[in-house]
């Protein structure tokens, strides 16, 4: 049994509203400044009381181009002379951010997004960015989206996907928005093939700084101590290894993400000057590795 980490099913759709508008502001930001110019342009949003801008985290999204980021740990558990692989990103928003090939030509490489509102996504995505569309004049990434996420929630994997089907599971800040986080981390493992990797990147202590609102309702934590820790408001941190003991063989987490277009380092405007938001401090990267049944 799984310890009782969850907010009631209400309460978290509550927040759906507010995750849905930051990705529609997020694309169409990007869209604009692609369709104008190929200059730095700020788009004025009322979201936040802030101006931002997305053009690169956009951009690095929509490139066909971009190697996938987990790459050395995706090849690392290969079966001898595997050619195909799969990938899940779980929480993965309209556009994955993990990239979209391999540096080995003979490689095949899926990857497959879910997002609990990809059915919203994929309205926003047909009108801000329709199948189809070429690359940019000057060589600049087609505009057009690699994949468009499927509708699922983290808690419901296995409702659509096999057991011990992905050579890779991944969400990048995503499961601390989730209803049940335990459970979405226990369907990602089940879904990952033994001896393959889970991967999570996450900001420690998020529902906490966030004031627990909208979807930020959890709190990941990281010490070389205690390892990776789980909790919400008002509960205690429960051990994700330990609750996990029997499925995951090792967790192994850093501070830093692979990557930070976009998270992390957002540029915003305000009163006229460009100044950086950063939470590199927050960032946990960390590889739970399925036991070899």
């Amino acid at each position: 049994m799984l310890p009782a980490l969850t907010v009631p099913i209400k309460e978290w759709s509550l927040g759906l509203e507010s995750e849905a508008a930051y990705w529609r502001l997020m694309t169409a930001s990007g869209w604009v400044f692609r369709a104008r110019n190929n200059n730095t342009t700020k788009v004025k949003t009322s979201f936040k009381k802030k101006v931002y801008d997305y053009s690169a985290d956009l951009n690095a999204r929509l490139d066909h181009m971009k190697p996938f980021l987990f790459e050395p740990e995706l090849l690392s558990t290969a079966d001898t002379g595997q050619k195909i692989f799969r990938v899940l990103d779980v929480g993965s928003g309209p556009i994955s951010w993990m990239g979209w090939r391999l540096s080995r030509p003979d490689l095949f490489f899926e990857s497959i997004p879910v997002d609990p509102l990809g059915h919203l996504y994929r309205r926003i995505l047909d009108e801000q960015h329709p199948p189809g569309l070429q690359p940019t004049a000057n060589g600049g990434p087609s505009r057009a989206v690699p994949a468009r996420p499927l509708a699922l929630r983290a808690e419901a994997l296995t409702s659509l996907f096999a057991h011990n089907s992905f050579d890779m599971v991944a969400s990048r800040n995503a499961i601390d928005h989730s209803q049940d986080p335990l459970r979405c981390l226990s369907e990602m493992v089940a879904t990952v093939k033994p001896g393959r990797f889970v991967v999570l990147e996450l900001f420690e202590r998020e529902g906490a700084i966030q004031n627990y609102r909208d979807l930020h309702k959890w709190n990941f934590m990281w010490t070389q101590a205690r390892g990776l820790e789980l909790g919400g408001k008002g509960t205690r941190l429960e051990s994700v290894q330990q609750i996990l003991r029997k499925e995951v063989a090792s967790i192994n987490c850093s501070r830093g993400y692979r990557e930070t277009v976009g998270l992390g380092a957002t540029s915003a405007m305000h009163k006229g000057s460009i100044h950086k938001e950063t939470s590199r401090e927050r960032e946990i990267s960390c590889f739970l590795k399925k036991h070899v049944k």
